[in-house]
Formats: structure tokens, C-alpha cells, sequence
């Protein structure tokens, strides 16, 4: 019998919190944000109900950054902390606050995780390019994961990354 070990959801932009994902094979869950912002009261907070029927899921990848308008309504992280995921990777990362913040959550919430891989947006003409003109910005980033990895309840490499190269 075949079984689904990944799923790469398209274009998501939460309408509904209760959004569900069920597989007792998924290995690899890749969402692609769509190009609006989540709304108060409706967007990452459909997290827990995405990771948590999963209990085999062991990668999930983040392909437009983190984008959402409060981190409160970000999952209620500690509903994060049976999630069996390994690897996050985030793709488009923009050196935001906010962005930082989510990061944060994941670090704290998500008991199995081993490796973080962030990954800069690099494209040419884009308007949010703070980590890459913003050379302040881009040095607290990569100040805060060393010092991340260098703290003694890092349990998680955190890694940096500008295209291939390992900044951290």
C-alpha cells in the first residue's frame, strides 16, 4: 500500500485555523506561503493542527519566509511541544523582528529538533532586503544564532545560510 511521506501544500494563505493534516507516514512537509499576509486571529496558529497528526513528520520547510502581523497568534507554541519534527528550513528570511520571534518559537517549542537552517532571501529586486542592506541588522542576526549555538541549552544547530554559504 503506498503512503505519503511528503506534501508540499501550494500558495498557503490560511483562510481557516483548522486547517488539518493527518499522516501517520509524512516524513517532509513543505509549505509554500502565498503572497498575502495572515490576518489577527487567522494564520500560523493552524501550525499545531498541520504537525500534530504526524507523528512520523521529521522535516518541515518554510518557503517564503515568515510572514504574519503578530507572533502571538503564532500557534500557541507550547501546543508545538509534541511535534516530532527534526530539520526546519526556512527559505526568503528577511532578518525581521518578527521573523526572529518565530524563530524563536520553533527553538523553544519543538522538543526533537535538531537542526535549523535559515536561509536569506536573496532575490535582486526585492523591497524587503533588510539582512542583506542593513549591515546592523545582518550582524545581530548572526550574533544572536552564534551565540544561540554557543549557549549551553542549544540542543539545535542553528545555521545561517546566504545562497550555499554557511554563515554561521
Amino acid at each position: 500500500m503506498p503512503s505519503l511521506e511528503e506534501l508540499i501544500l501550494v500558495n498557503v494563505g490560511w483562510k481557516d485555523r483548522d486547517v488539518k493534516v493527518s499522516s501517520a507516514s509524512l516524513k517532509t512537509l513543505t509549505i509554500e506561503l502565498g503572497p498575502i499576509k495572515s490576518d489577527k486571529g487567522c494564520g500560523w496558529q493552524a501550525m499545531p493542527g498541520l504537525l500534530g497528526n504526524c507523528p512520523c513528520l521529521e522535516t518541515l520547510v518554510i518557503e517564503g519566509g515568515l510572514m504574519h502581523d503578530d507572533v502571538t497568534y503564532m500557534c500557541g507554541g507550547p501546543s508545538l511541544g509534541c511535534c516530532p519534527v527534526k530539520v526546519v528550513k526556512i527559505h526568503g528570511f528577511r532578518g525581521t523582528v518578527k521573523g526572529m520571534a518565530m524563530i524563536k518559537l520553533f527553538l523553544d517549542y519543538l522538543p526533537c529538533l535538531e537542526e535549523m537552517r535559515v536561509y536569506v532571501q536573496e532575490e535582486e529586486n526585492s523591497p524587503t532586503r533588510e539582512l542583506e542592506e542593513n549591515h546592523g541588522v545582518s550582524k545581530r542576526v548572526l550574533e544572536m544564532f552564534q551565540l544561540y549555538n554557543k549557549s549551553s541549552r542549544s540542543r539545535c544547530n542553528v545555521k545561517l545560510m546566504v545562497g550555499d554559504v554557511l554563515c554561521v
